[in-house]
């Protein structure tokens, strides 16, 4: 094929140091050059009709620009602003028409695909490594070796001191661990670092890297830290870089499709990074291990092989796709054929046991076959899957068939420790071995040992000389598989059976055989190994489904005998075996040594929070891959489904509180298995004031002690201004904001969010009550109230009667400038006036007063209140002292028009409905703008809604006595 790969315009290709998408674009022209097509890197203006067979663009606007200029094209959304952004946004706007004109879209993370919407044309494609040139190093790390590493640019758009990299997590984390951290990206980033005031002598900043240079820090590090809040790519590229050179990444990916088993996945919590971090350090070994098999499981050779794919057979979902796609699978198969070598392994057969559900582990282990080049037929088995059926359904298809559980497999009171699994044990944890035969077999385990049982009866009935049996969870080191078979198939020792890999089980040292294999002592995993004609017959002559068990202790039993006498009188050896030396295995199985799933079953737990927002966990203290329909719903209406396997969760980003129900079934049965409905009732629920505005504060407070009536919950409530209300509210505990609170069933986050954020408010604050923003997202009907607050010091400071008046505030838009003749009004009544604000008399565009009380309140609180205590009334605008005169239960004069009276509270309203007015609730207010006139800003009209309430409208409402 003839490729265009369409370049930003930005940054050259090969980038020099940062540049995502170019470093992309350049893997990808090197990989599809390989594969024998021809790839120019071109600005979309040189593209022109009919020049090439692909066009490939990406960025949004390029795409759109092609599209106008009737030009196929495939594209790439790779902007995570669609995201950060909202689906109102131009952004994601822009991104969704470049897709929908697209022959075919891709993106680099499988949770997008549901965020535009699903469109027929838009698949999932991800990143992929180098892993020639970000290549594993030979290298011993104790204890005291260990560095961190994080690597890439923060910020959002313009706002580079935007934590989304979570590098102050890290740097916090690594202060815990007293470990070094390195931060490695763009120069941009020394502006975060200087916003936080970051001081740590560990702390190494270092900015605008080569590749080479990258690589270097990647060997210098340990391991690696992306606990990053949004990315466009899942798994981004430095994620992969990493682990390709043997680090194990502690984050926040959350890919499907890839395990990744070198990911220790954690939320954005410093708690959880110095968690995992101690783990991985534990058995650094295992985790560095599985971290570099999982990077050479997305090589860029295998993404651009499926790029390709998905260039020959894009969704033709347009006349144009459809023409696309005829013009290119002619030409695609002339590349894509490859020679297969002969099968020179005496290997007649390669049979691969995968549950029907698991086609993300047949698609991974297809890879790793693939890149073997074997020459071997390859026949998926599937496998026996029980775990749908309820127990009665089992023991009914096990007395049709004649099936048998081995009657004295569990034991429960063993009369020795000599079978024990810990006595024999290599492994380095033992945890979950420890008493094996003491537990009752799974539903995972009895259907494990059915599905080996039949692909030795395949055998035996196909009469192949020689098969290899592998589970679908088997993992190899590029050219293992082939060195294994290679050498079994020189050795000259007699064996009906031969393990690829194992786990030696028996401490007695084992017979060699020849120059490399011995005869295996007990051994456990049947995740990889080779059966001769004669072996298939004598493992079928076991009948083992008449005394079914661990498909591990029948294999191991057949060629080494077994621990237990009960046993070996029914499964006694039958037959030579070898094996490698423990240390020196083929193949592994993860879900032993990267501490990943396998499918069998164990106790489950689901566990259920709504902190934050609703999260649903299944877990369980054995491995399994299980799967379960999730479904989160609110009032019977489903909010959001997804499918789960065990040890993993799902979340609603929804936060606000809501009468959620959960039900989780059984993707086999169907059956509901488990379910939570939302009840709060007697529970801990933690409300939180993400504001420190007086007013926000004294308006929401009201709501909560509502909140904890109608639920009767119990409520903890951080706040700014508890002083104000602890001793007002003693059914609440109070805590300090950043404290922790432990044993929450719920939380809650109360403040004015983005307007267009349904997950955050249920309808736009500024459309709303003030005091109603707090129960719209407790989810308790509105009623106005005051707030109850404590006043320390009731003594009279003034003993004429008098007046209490503000008139400073935020915003320009809030200033009214008649208070002079306010003041001299009320003197002339006899009245004094009392100034009550923090900012002097002439503060911004406002002029001295004369004739006036000025006490300083600045810094008390107290001193305020005791002023306001003993005033005849009080006029001010809309700001937090009018909440506090309100509290008081003084009369509140009001002079507010950039509001509608139903924003704040009950009160004596000032406002000129026949001008401009209200302009809060139609706009989103600039708090950087003072002079914020959204409708008439710079005009004769600027602040009419003030600028036209004189004295008498402010005299009609006095309550003068």
């Amino acid at each position: 094929m003839k490729i265009a790969q369409i370049t930003p315009g930005l940054i050259q290709i090969p980038p020099n140091g940062w540049g995502a998408v170019e470093k992309i674009i350049w893997a990808y022209k090197l990989e599809m050059e390989k594969l024998g097509h021809e790839v120019d890197i071109k600005y979309s203006k040189e593209v022109q009709q009919g020049d090439y067979d692909i066009v490939h663009v990406h960025v949004a606007n390029l795409a759109i620009n092609l599209a106008d200029r009737n030009i196929p094209y495939v594209f790439t959304m790779h902007d995570h602003h669609s995201e950060v952004f909202g689906k109102f946004s131009q952004c994601f706007q822009e991104n969704s028409k470049a897709i929908e004109r697209s022959v075919l879209s891709l993106v680099p993370a499988e949770h997008l695909i549901s965020y535009f919407g699903s469109p027929s044309n838009l698949r999932y494609l991800p990143h992929g490594v180098d892993v020639n040139f970000f290549e594993t190093k030979d290298r011993e790390v104790s204890r005291s070796d260990h560095r961190l590493l994080c690597v890439g640019k923060n910020g959002y758009f313009n706002d580079e001191n935007f934590d989304r990299k979570g590098f102050g997590l890290a740097l916090e984390a690594a202060q815990e661990l007293d470990l070094p951290l390195t931060v490695a990206g763009p120069k941009s980033n020394k502006a975060f670092f200087e916003s936080i005031f970051a001081s740590y002598d560990k702390l190494n900043l270092i900015f605008d890297l080569t590749e080479e240079q990258l690589k270097e820090q990647y060997g210098l590090h340990t391991i690696f830290l992306h606990p990053s809040i949004i990315e466009a790519g899942h798994p981004n590229l430095t994620l992969l870089e990493a682990m390709s050179m043997g680090l194990p990444v502690v984050g926040t990916y959350s890919g499907v499709e890839f395990e990744l088993n070198g990911i220790l996945r954690v939320e954005r919590e410093v708690d959880q990074i110095v968690f995992r971090c101690k783990q991985v350090i534990d058995d650094y070994e295992a985790f560095s291990r599985s971290a570099i098999r999982s990077a050479h499981s997305l090589t860029w050779e295998y993404v651009s092989e499926r790029l390709c794919s998905y260039y020959k057979n894009p969704t033709q979902v347009t006349p144009e796709g459809a023409a696309f796609a005829e013009k290119h699978v002619q030409i695609y198969e002339k590349v894509k054929n490859k020679k297969v070598k002969n099968n020179e392994l005496g290997i007649d057969k390669i049979y691969v046991i995968n549950l029907k559900n698991r086609t993300d582990r047949k698609k991974r282990i297809l890879r790793l076959l693939d890149a073997e080049n074997l020459g071997i037929p390859i026949e998926f088995l599937e496998g026996v899957d029980l775990r749908g059926l309820k127990n009665k359904e089992i023991e009914e298809w096990f007395s049709q068939k004649g099936y048998k559980v081995y009657s004295d497999w569990r034991m429960e009171s063993p009369s020795s420790d000599d079978y024990l699994v810990s006595k024999f044990s290599t492994i380095k944890t033992v945890s979950v071995w420890e008493r094996w035969d003491t537990n009752d077999m799974s539903k995972g385990e009895m259907g494990c040992g059915l599905s080996h049982i039949n692909a030795w009866n395949k055998g035996h009935k196909e009469n192949l000389d020689k098969a290899l049996i592998l589970e679908d969870d088997a993992y190899w080191e590029s050219g293992k598989l082939t060195e294994g078979l290679t050498k079994i198939n020189q050795c000259k020792a007699n064996w009906e059976m031969a393990y690829l890999g194992r786990n030696k089980m028996d401490s007695a040292d084992e017979e060699v055989v020849d120059d490399f294999f011995v005869r295996p002592k007990f051994s456990f995993n049947a995740h990889a190994y080779v059966v001769t004609k004669e072996g298939f017959k004598r493992l079928v002559g076991y009948h083992a489904e008449k005394n079914l068990m661990v498909a591990d202790e029948i294999l191991s039993a057949s060629v080494a005998g077994h621990r237990r006498v009960d046993i070996e009188k029914v499964f006694p050896k039958i037959m030579d075996g070898i094996a490698p030396p423990p240390d020196q295995c083929f193949l592994w199985q993860e879900s032993l040594f990267s501490h990943a799933e396998s499918d069998v079953s164990g106790d489950r737990k689901f566990e259920v929070s709504f902190i934050d927002k609703p999260k649903l966990e299944i877990t369980t203290d054995q491995v399994s891959t299980e799967t379960f329909h999730v479904n989160f719903l609110s009032e019977g209406v489903s909010v959001f489904e997804t499918s789960l396997t065990e040890n993993t969760w799902a979340e609603v980003s929804l936060e606000r509180r809501v009468p959620w129900e959960i039900q989780v079934s059984s993707e086999m049965s169907n059956e509901v298995c488990w379910s939570h409905k939302y009840n709060d009732e007697n529970q801990q629920v933690m409300v939180w004031f993400d504001s420190k505005s007086l007013g926000d504060n004294l308006a929401w407070m009201p709501q909560v002690e509502r909140f904890r009536k109608i639920s009767k919950s119990r409520v903890i409530l951080s706040s700014f201004w508890n002083g104000l209300f602890r001793s007002e509210y003693p059914e609440i505990e109070f805590i300090e904001p950043g404290s922790e609170s432990h044993n929450l069933y719920a939380s809650y986050r109360i403040g004015c969010f983005d307007l267009d954020d349904r997950n955050l408010s249920g309808r736009p604050w500024n459309k709303i009550a003030l005091g109603e923003v707090c129960s719209d997202i407790l989810g308790i009907p509105y009623r106005e109230e005051k707030a109850k607050v404590l006043i320390k010091d009731k003594t009279r400071r003034e003993q004429q009667k008098y007046v209490c008046i503000s008139t400073s505030s935020t915003a320009g838009c809030k200033h009214w400038h008649g208070w002079q003749e306010v003041v001299d009004y009320l003197n002339s009544k006899g009245y004094k006036v009392v100034v009550i604000q923090k900012e002097p008399l002439d503060y911004m565009d406002l002029k001295g007063l004369e004739n006036v009380i000025f006490p300083d309140t600045k810094d008390s609180i107290e001193e305020a209140m005791a002023w306001l205590y003993h005033c005849e009334f009080y006029i001010g605008l809309s700001s937090g002292i009018s909440w506090l005169a309100h509290s008081l239960g003084k009369e509140v004069i009001m002079i507010a028009g950039f509001t509608e009276p139903y924003n704040e509270f009950t009160c004596r309203r000032v406002i000129n409905y026949n001008a401009c007015h209200g302009c809060w609730h139609n706009h989103l207010f600039d708090k950087g703008i003072w002079n914020w006139c959204p409708e008439h800003k710079d005009t004769e009209r600027q602040f009419e809604c003030m600028e036209t309430i004189k004295l008498e409208d402010i005299i009609k409402v006095m309550p003068l006595n």
